[in-house]
């Protein structure tokens, strides 16, 4: 699994995910991300953050080889925010193809049948989706992925935000 994002661990639910990956020492958390270095954070989750099965990588540019190299070892990110405009984190996961597992505040609708978006982000809810991304077919876990990341492609693509500012500005004036 990955956790993704910049910094505000606890806004962006690293501390929920922690705490649901606690009582799974079979489960595997990579994350990417300045977070985890966040003083009060580090503090308050030293114990979480210190589990074998949680591996830290840092902030890591999306697209570099290094990204690439941790997207191999994973087929799902969990981003249980509670509050984001549209997730640019999340955006680009779904883009390079990875199993979401979303907050209903990350601002992003996936398609009807695909993904976990958690009605409630708690510990429970989200160590139930992993459980539930699991226990998915390969060939179902292929299937909703390339669904979303056909919708993420298509939404959030340079070209949809050009077509969507040129159509404003037309409108406007």
């Amino acid at each position: 699994f990955l956790w993704f994002y910049g910094a505000g661990a606890v806004h962006k639910g690293l501390d929920l995910v922690l705490e649901a990956f606690a009582s799974h020492p079979e489960w595997t958390l990579h994350v990417v991300g300045e977070a985890p270095e966040e003083p009060d954070f580090k503090r308050a989750c030293s114990e979480l953050l210190a589990r074998p099965q949680v591996h830290l990588h840092g902030r890591l540019v999306p697209g570099s080889a290094a990204f690439r190299k941790k997207l191999d070892r994973v087929f799902c990110f969990i981003a249980p925010s509670c509050s984001e405009g549209i997730s640019p984190a999340a955006v680009t996961c779904l883009q390079f193809g990875l199993y979401p597992i979303l907050g209903r505040r990350n601002g992003i609708d996936l398609p009807a049948g695909c993904g976990i978006a958690l009605d409630e982000v708690t510990p429970a809810s989200i160590e139930r989706a992993a459980m539930a991304a699991q226990a998915l077919s390969t060939e179902e876990i292929v299937l909703q992925t390339c669904r979303c990341q056909e919708m993420a492609m298509r939404t959030f693509s340079r070209e949809a935000f050009s077509r969507a500012y040129h159509q404003f500005l037309e409108t406007m004036l």
